[in-house]
Order: structure tokens, then C-alpha cells, then sequence
């Protein structure tokens, strides 16, 4: 569409006699928003693209700009518009060509940076609110559907994790679409905008979609907007003479095309907000559609799409804005979607320990676009620096230590800088999380004393983040986490103990008000100082019959109560994706390993809950927990665990189960031989004759010993029913053959 706007102001510009006029008059205003109408803002600096001097706006907001030999309809750069303690509020401002008029003034909207932040943790807090009443209403349902048995328990298990999904999405979401309506200026509005507006920021959804379908109809966008499109077309094509009106219906159109999007991202928030991703999806796609030549809306569709992890979607929206952006040389712009891109290429690749060259490629042009931006506009840098930070993690991830060191030294350098010149809780957070990740590098180096300084850095600001703001307390935590790993792996283990303790108190606080999002770093944080704990523990000091009270013991108790505990967060939380399901596995198995030693009965219960999962991972032939160094160390443990449960399931007089077990067993691995005394002895209480007869007689050379000791050890526990002793007596006949 934009293409046809330039051939029409082209052909306009030959049409029309040139214009001396030289000054560009301009007004600077501050943000509408609905309790409080924008005002006039003096003292803002603007400077053209190409000029050295900037001028300033006077006391009623007013500006001139000098702009020799340009004709109305040229067009003209911004390169500068700042004002300390404001910020743009339509960022793409700067780069992009605006058209020169003696009659239109240029109007410049901006935002006080405190009221930005103030206004979107207000809306961020509305929004998480209507979005969790809205969850725990539809999980009522479910409870509902499941207690009148109108759903099975296996429908009941999908929906809950489809709804938590839903949850989980939105939440990741929840940032953007408070920066939208944060933006929004109500003095652009007419007052049922400003209704709708005002009713999404204040979580009444119910009325804002009301309100929405009075107006206007979401079917009908595309075809409308093609066909009006098609009537341009139609009409520059028949002659010059109907550009003026070809002209003027654009403008009408791109009026429209406004309303029309900004009414579709009203309904994608509501079906957010109501767990509708399917809407959602409908209402961000045909905005997108809309206008394809509109980057921003594209990055809004590929944001929605990689918080469904739907990367392949996300990556088609996310390029259509690199070329966008590239094409109309919006260079900030074009480093955001660059970012995006190469996120999402990163991310689709499940080689994550493997250079992606598209992903890298475009990362680093994105980074260096921010770099050469920040060389003339400083305020780029913090933008530059998170950028940095991500990227420094992603070689991390891929092991290039050296690059991710290079690059996140120089985040924490700029870092530092903006806390000294400008402050503020979000930079703050920034620069504590770069240096608690190149705390993590340095102790991935085995540099320890690099990465204690590190990490002591970041505590001091994650300190000074959460003193001012406490929704930042999750920051301590996060330090506290990566503090404990290295006094773990310097054998400090008391220290390592304390700072856990610490992180796990913060993350129980902040559990209690946001479950979903916290639970399960806290069910990490429990399962990881058990296991550290369980780690240090000198198992020769422990007699398990004498000395149950000596101060090994008392902390094999303890590490295991914290396994223990973390092992049911992480139960409660498994629906929500394979990683809480692999973490919910590696805590069984490490409670499994320490109760086969100790405790038979939790063991035996235990493994009950983690079979199923292994044997689903079995049947998985690429997949490999990470507690274990190869698929045949998994399957070894596998098999012990189906032994064991065997074994004990005859002693707790379960032989159903201990069949099912030992038949496991053996679709496995056919010639472990010694699991079949204890499959016969399952099937002969059972009353299964015939069935435990036929392997004594095709076992007894070389396992009779076995089936005697177990047969023996099972009269003795008066294990074998009455009714089968003479079926026992036959098959020791048998053995002695």
C-alpha cells in the first residue's frame, strides 16, 4: 500500500508548481491519557537529519524548522527529538521520512518516562488479574466437568494443560500489550474510543468487547480494505485527473485502516485476557494482514506467535518486518525485528550446542545497528545493552565462552554507566542479570574469583532493585541461586547452604502470590540444595539400623525432606511443558536412588510414579535424561527399577504388579534371565499354573537355586495363598527332577 502512496505523491509533485516555503512549523505536546489531557512541552530538542543545530520548543510547545529548497510534499528526516526525563512516544518518529507542508503542522507526542512505568505496571497489574480470574473460573469448570463425570479423567489431564498453557502464554504477553495502551493518546480519541480504551486498561473486558461490536465488524476488515484499494488502483489508472481523489480516498482508507487495527488489537487483548488463544491468533493475523507494508503490526503478530513457541509462524512475521524496516532504512526499528529474527531462528533449532549462521547473522547485525545508533543517540545504549546481554547468553548456551565474555563485559560496561547518569529499577535489574551471567561464565572457567566478584556485584544491585521496587525481590533470588553453585563447587557447602536457604525463602514469598509463574523455580531451587546436600554427605558414617540419630543421618533426612518437597511442586506443575516433566523425573529418580537405600517403602511407591515417565522416555529412542551420560545408563537404571518394584511387589503381596514388572523387564532385554524365578512366584499366587510351571521346566538348569530361595522366603512370609501350596509343592518336584 505504500508503494502506491509514493507513486501518487510522485506523480502529485509533477503535477503541482513548486513551493518556496522553507519552514516547517511543528508543536510538542505530552501524552493524553484519560485522567489528564496532554500539555504543551517546552525545552525539547529537534534536529533535521543532515543539520548541525537543533532547535528547542518554545513555552506553548511550538517549533520552526528551517528546511532550504524543499517543496510541499519532499520529504525530510528527523535525527534527534530528546528531552531528559522524556521519551518519544512513537519511537519510529526518528528515520522515518515525514513530508514537508507550510500548512500541516508536525506534531510530536512525548511521555514522561516515570509516568510511562507508572502506567504500565498499572495496566500490567489490571491485566494479570482479569487474566487469572478468568483462568481460575474455567478451571472451576473443569472441576465441575470432571465431578459430574462429563469428562474422562484423560480429557480433564489435556484441558488443564491446554488452559495452563493459555495462562502461561498470556502472562509472557502481558508486557506488550501494556505498552501499548500505555501509549495510547487519549487526546487522538473521540470519547467511545477513549471508553474502550479506558475499560481494556481497567480489566473490563466484558464491556470493551460490547462496545467494540457496536462499531464495528472484524469479518468484514480485509475485504473492506481490499476493495477500497482496488477503487485506487481503478482510479489512478484511469487518469491524472482523478488523483486528487484517488488521493484523498488514501488518506481516507489509511484513516480507516487505523481505526480498523487499533479495534482488532482491542479484541486480540480480550481474547488473551479470556484465554481465547484462537481469537487471538485471528484478530493479531488480520491486523497483520491489514497493512503488509506496516512493520510494527508484523512484529505484534510474530511477538504472539513465539510466545506459543510457534517459532516457523513467528520467523515469517519477524522477516517480513527486517525487510520492512530495511527497505524504508528505519534503522532502529530494523534492529528490533533483526533481534526477533534471529531469536526465533535460534530458538527453532533443536541444535541448541550448534551454530545456527542465519540466527548469528542476524543477532549481530542487530547489535551492531544498535551500536552505531548509540554512537549518536545516546538513550540507544540501553536497548544496545540488553540486546548484548541476550546475545551473551546465547553463546553461553553454545559454549563460545570467550565471545559471550567479550560481549557481556561491555552490556555490564554500559550498564554501570546509564545506573551513574540515569536510573532506574529496570536498568538496575538489567545490569544485576548481566553480571550474574558472566558471574555463570567465569564459574563455567573454573574462575572463581572472577566469578565470586560477580556475582557479589550482582547481589548488591539485585539488593538495591528490590529495596526500591518490590516486584524486583525475584532478582535476589535469581543471584542467590548462581551464588549457591559456586560455593557448591568450591566445597564451601554451609555457605552454599545458607545463600540456598535464602533464594528458596524468596521464591516461597513470591510463590504464595504468583504460583504458576514462581513454583516451579522454587521446586528447582529445594531439589537442588537436597541433591548438593545429599552430595556432601559421607554415606560410610551412616548405619541405617544403629546410628539413625548421628549427624549424617540428620542430614540425609533433611536433604531428602527438600527433594521431597520439590518433587510435589514440580508434580503439581508437570502440565505445564516437557521441562517441568524432565525436572519432575530427574527429582524421582534422585528420591528413588536414596530411598532403595533407606526406606523400601517410599521407594517402592516412588517408583511407582516415575516408570510410567521412564518407560514413556524409553519408547523415546532420542531422548536422554540429563542425569544420566547415555541412553544405556538410562535404560540400565530402567531395568533396576522395574527389578526392584518386581521383587518388592511379591513381598507387599501385589503379584498383578509384579508381573507387569518382571514382563517389562523382559520386552527389554529378553535375557535377563534372573527376574524370571520372581515372574513364576507372581504368576503361581496368582494361580497362573500352567504359565509358572512352563518356566520352571524351561529355567530350572540353570536358575533352580533362585526359584528355591524365593519360593522358600515366600512360604516363610506366608505369601503363597493356602489354596496354591499344593501348586508350590508341584513345582519344587519339578526343580528336583
Amino acid at each position: 500500500m505504500k508503494k502506491l502512496i509514493y507513486i501518487i505523491l510522485l506523480l502529485l509533485s509533477l503535477s503541482s508548481q513548486p513551493l518556496l516555503a522553507q519552514t516547517q512549523k511543528g508543536y510538542v505536546k505530552t501524552l493524553g491519557r484519560p485522567e489528564k489531557k496532554g500539555e504543551a512541552l517546552a525545552g525539547v530538542s529537534i534536529r533535521v537529519k543532515g543539520e548541525h543545530n537543533p532547535v528547542l520548543s518554545d513555552n506553548d510547545g511550538t517549533f520552526s524548522l528551517l528546511l532550504p529548497g524543499l517543496k510541499n510534499g519532499d520529504a525530510y528526516t528527523l535525527q534527534q527529538v530528546q528531552k531528559p526525563g522524556y521519551e518519544l512516544n512513537e519511537t519510529n518518529l526518528i528515520g522515518q521520512p515525514n513530508a514537508f507542508s507550510d500548512k500541516v503542522p508536525l506534531t510530536i507526542v512525548m511521555v514522561s518516562s516515570l509516568q510511562l512505568q507508572a502506567d504500565k505496571q498499572r495496566i500490567e497489574n489490571n491485566a494479570f488479574k482479569v487474566a487469572e480470574k478468568n483462568y481460575t473460573a474455567k478451571l472451576q469448570q473443569l472441576e465441575n466437568q470432571i465431578n459430574s463425570n462429563s469428562i474422562s479423567i484423560e480429557q480433564y489431564q489435556e484441558e488443564q494443560k491446554k488452559l495452563l498453557s493459555k495462562f502461561e502464554n498470556y502472562q509472557s504477553l502481558i508486557d506488550g500489550l501494556a505498552e501499548h495502551f500505555a501509549h495510547t493518546d487519549y487526546d487522538g480519541l473521540d470519547e467511545k474510543d477513549k471508553e474502550i480504551n479506558l475499560c481494556i486498561e481497567n480489566g473490563d473486558l466484558e464491556r470493551a468487547d460490547s462496545l467494540i461490536n457496536l462499531l464495528f465488524d472484524p469479518l468484514d476488515v480485509l475485504k473492506r480494505n481490499k476493495d477500497a484499494l482496488a477503487k485506487i488502483d481503478r482510479q489512478i489508472a484511469q487518469a491524472k485527473g482523478m488523483l486528487k481523489k484517488a488521493n484523498e480516498d488514501m488518506a481516507a482508507i489509511q484513516k480507516q485502516q487505523q481505526k480498523d487495527a487499533e479495534y482488532l488489537y482491542q479484541l486480540y487483548t480480550i481474547a488473551l485476557a479470556t484465554l481465547d488463544d484462537e481469537k487471538a491468533q485471528y484478530y493479531i493475523e488480520t491486523r497483520a494482514e491489514l497493512d503488509t507494508t506496516n512493520g510494527r503490526w508484523q512484529i505484534d503478530a510474530a511477538t504472539f506467535f513465539s510466545s506459543h513457541l510457534l517459532y516457523q509462524k513467528s520467523i515469517v512475521y519477524f522477516s517480513r518486518a527486517v525487510n520492512i524496516f530495511r527497505s524504508e532504512n528505519r534503522e532502529y526499528d530494523l534492529s528490533y525485528a533483526l533481534y526477533g529474527l534471529g531469536s526465533q531462528l535460534q530458538a527453532a533449532d533443536h541444535n541448541h550446542k550448534e551454530k545456527n549462521p542465519a540466527a548469528e547473522n542476524a543477532l549481530n547485525e542487530a547489535v551492531e545497528i544498535q551500536r552505531r545508533l548509540a554512537e549518536t543517540y545516546p538513550y540507544v545504549e540501553q536497548s544496545l545493552a540488553v540486546m548484548m546481554i541476550n546475545l551473551g547468553e546465547q553463546y553461553l548456551a553454545t559454549e563460545r565462552y570467550e565471545e559471550s565474555k567479550r560481549i557481556l563485559e561491555e552490556a555490564v560496561e554500559i550498564l554501570r554507566r546509564v545506573d551513574e547518569n540515569n536510573p532506574s529499577d529496570q536498568f538496575i535489574y538489567r545490569l544485576s542479570h548481566a553480571l550474574n551471567i558472566l558471574g555463570e561464565l567465569n564459574l563455567t572457567l573454573k574462575q572463581y574469583k572472577k566469578s565470586e566478584d560477580c556475582f557479589t556485584d550482582a547481589y548488591k544491585y539485585s539488593i538495591k532493585v528490590s529495596n526500591n521496587n518490590p516486584d524486583y525481590e525475584y532478582a535476589v533470588a535469581e543471584v542467590l541461586t548462581k551464588m549457591a553453585a559456586l560455593y557448591d563447587e568450591t566445597k564451601r557447602s554451609e555457605k552454599c547452604k545458607e545463600v540456598s536457604k535464602n533464594a528458596i525463602n524468596i521464591y516461597r514469598r513470591l510463590a504464595e502470590t504468583k504460583p504458576r509463574f514462581y513454583e516451579p523455580y522454587l521446586a528447582s531451587a529445594l531439589v537442588t540444595l537436597g541433591t548438593r546436600m545429599v552430595n556432601s554427605i559421607d554415606f560410610n558414617k551412616i548405619d541405617n539400623k544403629t546410628n539413625k540419630n548421628n549427624k549424617e543421618m540428620a542430614l540425609l533426612v533433611e536433604a531428602i525432606g527438600y527433594i521431597d518437597e520439590g518433587t510435589k511442586i514440580y508434580k503439581q506443575n508437570i502440565s505445564l511443558g516437557p521441562m517441568y516433566e524432565e525436572q519432575y523425573e530427574m527429582a524421582l529418580i534422585t528420591l528413588a536412588y536414596l530411598y532403595m537405600a533407606f526406606d523400601t517403602d517410599k521407594a517402592y511407591i516412588t517408583l511407582e510414579d516415575l516408570l510410567p515417565l521412564m518407560k514413556k522416555h524409553y519408547q523415546d529412542i532420542d531422548y536422554v535424561n540429563p542425569l544420566f551420560s547415555d541412553r544405556y545408563e538410562q535404560i540400565e537404571f530402567y531395568l533396576l527399577a522395574l527389578k526392584y518394584q518386581s521383587v518388592i511387589g511379591l513381598y507387599k503381596n501385589q503379584p498383578e504388579k509384579s508381573e507387569q514388572y518382571a514382563k517389562e523387564i523382559l520386552s527389554v532385554n529378553p535375557f535377563i534371565k534372573e527376574i524370571i524365578p520372581t515372574l513364576a512366584a507372581s504368576l503361581l499366587i496368582q494361580g497362573k499354573y500352567e504359565e509358572a510351571e512352563k518356566l520352571c521346566r524351561n529355567n530350572k538348569g540353570t536358575l533352580k537355586n533362585d526359584f528355591n530361595q524365593l519360593l522358600n522366603g515366600l512360604n516363610k512370609a506366608n505369601l503363597i495363598p493356602k489354596e496354591h501350596q499344593d501348586e508350590v509343592k508341584r513345582i519344587k518336584k519339578i526343580l528336583k527332577e
